[in-house]
């Protein structure tokens, strides 16, 4: 599954219009469409706005609150917010906190002596689900009025997208991007396989084209652009058209200006549905767009086709020469290049299967046949190695008289300049694309250009008078010929045992993937090679009590950071654990210090000491006592005790009842509370054990 993101560098670009009408003409396809522009979301309108699946609130900022039970009026949090988001209401008596200007900083909660104030996550937003009538989802995103965090919002919709994706199996998500440069941008097109630039022809729009290039080439996506409204200053669009083919970004396609595009908007209609005229010019654009994601493997596609076509050439320029002059030589070089041919085929063959869906047979596609095709040309290179030296062999025992020499000559000199520009122009484009198989296949064109010098020198030297030197140097290129195909089918065979070859990648995921707030470690981490993609799986270690919406969200992080350090990472299979433990960290408030005879505390702030005793196998195997320095503390007490505690990485906590503050502070790092229950301290501990054991 791929994801295509369409972006402009201003707001009335066209750039909905035209996600809308590219969505409508892939409807025959698997796709999800995506509204990332979360401020002012408008796809699913043009869409015919389509009845919402469900909605799903998202808190993206925290807020201050107040709790009015436990102000004591002191006004000290009104000289404490920098926002000027605290003011005084004189009829309560009690501190207003004006909710558009707090920015959850925590500073008034911090100062407040009674903990009368709290910060909380706030509803920021929506992400919606919805089913158009063309048969593909919608996901949508909306900022509340007068919130923050719309880059948070726009991630959670992309991740939402990614998950109706997976479960409807589809090939493409179509990105709606926000307008412009800013963070709800940024979270549109990180990670992304390709950005699609929206440029209309104006001075203003081609200015906001290169920030918008400039930000995309930052995080190093490929893309492309479209060219709106571009017969309204056909000067301007020559500039783009221009600029894009110096900088080497391929232009989609042009879209003319036309009223009934504003039409088309002004009646909620995608523009090709509106106006079928503009389906040809959609097509056009569609016709460059789909198979982006495939784009490498096609550029690989034509290399092999046009040597293919290149060595048809040579082997009867050379079959027909060397029959013609009587070189044996020159015959057997044809019969090479005829081989080359075969290579070629295989090459294009296999990059040409390499481009077919995944299906229910093979579900991680068809990557493996090109490297099974790279196989074959290695085997190809160990016999044309075999064939070179036994010809040479031959040369050396029977050398030829030769006809025709300058002709000879003439035909081997073409061969080398030819052969030498496939194999410096496939191994350029194999490394480009990251296809083995045709970096072996350059490589193979190298031994051509060998090859047909040694022929050259032999004719030479032969016209010259000095026999027999061809076939020495025939027999030493032969065993070089031998060992290079043996290398490169030791790595083939290696690709197709599922070998973990590549340990830059490898180093690079596992530094990646540690580098993601919230992960613990990782283990039984595999990566594989398939063509010219990587699959990775992998085991994550998190924190005990991360809540499941936090796994979600360091997965997607994990996918997006990898595929933006591996390009040619395809897929990562991630299996979230917590690491196992094979005992128990409980701890119980004291108030005293007697080992396993103290008394239990009932109140956890004031509390003198805290047990921490490590139980297993239902007995407590140790036990430490621990002294509570929150004890004097004139305010926050039971918070302090608590991170005390969550320090210390206990599992449970028996107490009486816990307050709000210490419990959210150790809500998201132990597995729970449990009230003392037993006749002595050994008892109450064991009794906690066995309820979460």
């Amino acid at each position: 599954m791929k994801e295509i993101c369409v972006l402009s560098g201003k707001g009335g670009a066209g750039k909905t219009s035209i996600v809308a009408s590219i969505a409508i003409l892939l409807a025959n396809r698997s796709i999800v469409a995506c509204d990332c522009d979360v401020d002012a979301p408008n796809l699913a309108l043009l869409l015919g706005n389509p009845n919402k699946i469900y909605c799903e609130r998202i808190s993206a900022s925290e807020k201050a609150f107040v709790l009015s039970s436990r102000c004591r009026s002191c006004k000290k949090c009104l000289n404490t917010c920098r926002f000027n988001a605290i003011s005084w209401d004189d009829e309560i008596s009690k501190p207003d906190i004006k909710r558009f200007l707090c920015e959850g900083c925590g500073a008034c909660a911090y100062t407040c002596p009674s903990n009368a104030i709290e910060i909380h996550p706030t509803d920021t937003g929506k992400v919606c689900l919805s089913e158009s009538d063309h048969g593909f989802s919608i996901v949508t995103g909306q900022l509340k009025l007068g919130e923050t965090g719309s880059g948070k919002i726009v991630d959670a919709v992309r991740r939402k997208a990614s998950e109706v994706g997976r479960v409807e199996d589809a090939e493409l998500i179509l990105l709606d991007s926000a307008a412009g440069i800013g963070c709800p941008v940024i979270s549109s097109i990180k990670a992304t396989d390709h950005v699609i630039i929206i440029a209309e022809a104006n001075m203003v729009a081609l200015n906001d084209f290169r920030r918008t290039l400039q930000l995309v080439r930052h995080f190093k996506i490929p893309h492309s652009i479209i060219i709106n409204k571009w017969d309204i200053n056909k000067d301007v669009s020559k500039k783009i058209e221009s600029f894009a083919q110096e900088s080497d970004i391929p232009v989609l396609g042009k879209i003319p200006y036309t009223i009934t595009f504003i039409e088309a908007l002004a009646n909620l209609t995608p523009a090709v549905l509106y106006d079928p005229r503009l389906e040809k010019t959609f097509e056009i654009i569609l016709n460059n767009l789909w198979g982006g994601h495939m784009k490498s493997l096609k550029e690989g596609e034509k290399v092999a086709r046009y040597s293919t076509y290149a060595n048809i050439a040579l082997t009867l320029m050379k079959g027909i020469v060397g029959l013609l002059s009587g070189s044996l030589a020159l015959i057997a070089d044809a019969i090479h290049s005829l081989v080359d041919i075969f290579a070629s085929v295989t090459v294009y063959i296999g990059l040409k299967l390499s481009q077919k869906k995944p299906d229910e047979l093979f579900p991680y596609g068809y990557y493996r046949i090109e490297t099974f095709a790279s196989l074959i040309i290695s085997v190809i290179i160990i016999i044309t190695g075999f064939e070179i030296g036994m010809e040479s062999f031959s040369y050396i025992l029977h050398p030829s008289k030769i006809m025709l020499p300058s002709l000879a000559l003439l035909i081997t000199l073409i061969s080398v300049f030819i052969s030498y520009f496939f194999a410096v122009y496939k191994e350029k484009i194999g490394r480009k694309i990251k296809s083995q198989a045709l970096v072996n296949d350059g490589r193979h064109s190298l031994l051509d250009v060998v090859s047909s010098m040694i022929v050259f020198f032999g004719i030479l030297f032969e016209y010259l008078g000095l026999r027999g030197f061809q076939g020495f140097a025939g027999i030493l290129i032969a065993i070089l010929i031998i060992y290079l195909g043996l290398k490169f089918a030791r790595y083939d065979i290696l690709v197709l045992l599922d070998a973990c070859i590549d340990q830059k990648s490898l180093q690079t995921l596992e530094k990646t993937v540690l580098g993601v707030k919230g992960v613990e470690g990782i283990h039984d981490v595999r990566v594989r090679r398939s063509g010219p993609y990587l699959f990775a799986e992998l085991h994550l270690e998190l924190e005990r009590g991360t809540s499941l919406k936090e796994i979600e969200n360091i997965i997607s992080e994990i996918n997006n950071k990898v595929k933006e350090k591996i390009p040619s990472m395809d897929h990562i299979i991630i299996q979230p654990e917590t690491p196992p433990k094979d005992y128990m960290l409980i701890a119980a408030p004291l108030k005293d210090n007697k080992g396993l005879d103290s008394t239990i505390s009932p109140h956890f702030g004031k509390a003198d000491y805290f047990i921490i005793a490590s139980v297993k196998d239902d007995r407590i195997q140790d036990s430490k006592i621990i002294e509570n320095p929150a004890r004097e503390l004139e305010k926050k007490r039971g918070i302090k005790a608590a991170e005390l505690l969550k320090d210390e990485g206990i599992d449970v906590l028996i107490v009486d009842h816990l307050s709000e503050g210490p419990s959210y502070v150790l809500s998201q790092h132990i597995l729970g509370t449990a009230k003392p229950k037993g006749s002595s301290l050994e008892d109450i501990i064991l009794n906690a054990y066995r309820k979460f054991r």
